[in-house]
């Protein structure tokens, strides 16, 4: 984690962040959700741009690494059988 990771607020830094809609989606009842409601359910205050945008931004990332994948469009994202693999081994250590 470089130095400006750990000096932002955990609100606004992309791996923290990352972190908790990986873990939403791990943890959740329903595996599929909107870009919009993870938004909503992750952010402590969703009229605040900034932390809106962290949270796209870090769905994106995870996109990108392969932890997460869009559902039927663009706007529904699931965690990939990777994602639900590492978070099954985290939970036997």
């Amino acid at each position: 984690m470089s130095e400006a990771e750990t000096s932002t607020h955990p609100k606004y830094n992309r791996a923290i962040v990352g972190q908790m809609l990986l873990l939403e989606l791990v943890n959740g009842a329903t595996r599929c959700r909107t870009v919009a409601e993870l938004v909503d359910r992750i952010t402590a205050d969703p009229d605040d741009p900034s932390e809106v945008e962290t949270a796209r931004a870090a769905i994106r990332e995870l996109r990108e690494t392969g932890l997460v994948t869009y559902c039927d469009d663009a706007q529904l994202v699931e965690p990939t059988k990777a994602a639900l693999h590492a978070h099954a081994l985290s939970l036997t250590l």
